[in-house]
């Protein structure tokens, strides 16, 4: 399975406008933001999220963010996509085509942003550069990337017709179509069965690395956050700065998981074990998110 160039980028189609507030920054191959702070009024005072994160997004690379419920994941993952006005800059990369970087998203919110009275593939095109002109070459790309991601997706089906799964599948399909410079998913594989999960994530991972995309997604999965990431963001509480624990301890587990994982394929089925393996919650990247996110 390869993510050869798609011809929407290669003919010079437009691109989604850039969200405004964000600050464009010297050109490059990555997303960097520096000095993010957020604080919204609430009951008469000031609510701080977060303040003076510092980071940096290659093409081709994932970071997963990663805490509980209402820890301001989410709206970071806003304010780097320019979607929410806060202090600091966030430069986004180099665009291949066209002034602005192309943003797509994959939302929480999925099964909302469906048209009810459309096709799947309907719903698809007109989230692409001119829709009518280019319905030929862009319905072949549709179709090429759901293959290519490995999805079992009927296409010709109404979003009504669909389980949350598929609109998450063809949500996942939307974004990818654009070819975009910056993708921000929030928990992207949430409604996915345990036997289709894998294979989208696999296929998720391998279209950011081949396509050159920054992905910024929010997981609340272990499993997933080692099967998608090449960085992590462990995000323990309000107001929450960047915590450079995870630079030595997390990110390089990540690493060392999927290392031993596809050297594990690649050499065959593994030999049974006489030992039992080391239940999940021991193990050393547990162990580093547990630390970063002052858990017990």
């Amino acid at each position: 399975m390869s993510f050869a160039r798609s011809p929407i980028e290669t003919q010079g189609a437009s691109v989604e406008d850039q969200p405004a507030g964000a600050h464009r920054g010297p050109a490059g191959d990555a997303l960097r933001a520096t000095g993010l702070g957020a604080s919204f009024p609430s009951g008469g005072g000031s609510l701080e999220v977060f303040r003076d994160v510092t980071l940096e997004v290659s093409r081709g690379t994932t970071l997963g963010f990663f805490g509980p419920n209402g820890a301001g994941k989410t709206t970071l993952l806003r304010a780097l996509a320019g979607l929410l006005p806060v202090d600091g800059t966030v430069s986004f990369p180099t665009p291949r085509r066209g002034a602005t970087a192309t943003i797509a998203s994959v939302p929480q919110g999925f099964a909302q942003s469906f048209y009810p009275w459309a096709s799947l593939e309907t719903n698809l095109l007109l989230h692409l550069p001119e829709p009518v002109r280019q319905v030929k070459r862009n319905r072949r790309t549709i179709h090429d990337l759901r293959d290519r991601l490995g999805l079992d997706l009927d296409l010709s089906r109404r979003p009504t017709e669909c389980s949350g799964g598929m609109l998450q599948q063809a949500a996942i399909v939307r974004a990818f179509a654009r070819c975009p410079d910056v993708l921000v998913a929030d928990e992207p594989f949430s409604a996915l069965d345990f036997d289709v999960a894998g294979r989208v994530r696999e296929g998720f991972r391998q279209a950011v690395r081949e396509l050159g995309v920054c992905a910024l997604v929010v997981l609340h999965s272990i499993e997933d956050l080692l099967d998608v990431s090449d960085g992590v963001l462990a995000i323990p509480a309000r107001p929450y700065t960047t915590n450079p624990m995870l630079d030595t301890h997390a990110f390089a587990q990540v690493l060392h998981h999927r290392e031993r994982r596809e050297l594990a394929a690649a050499s065959g089925p593994a030999r049974p074990s006489r030992s039992p393996p080391a239940p999940r919650s021991t193990s050393r990247f547990v162990a580093a998110i547990r630390s970063a996110m002052d858990l017990p």
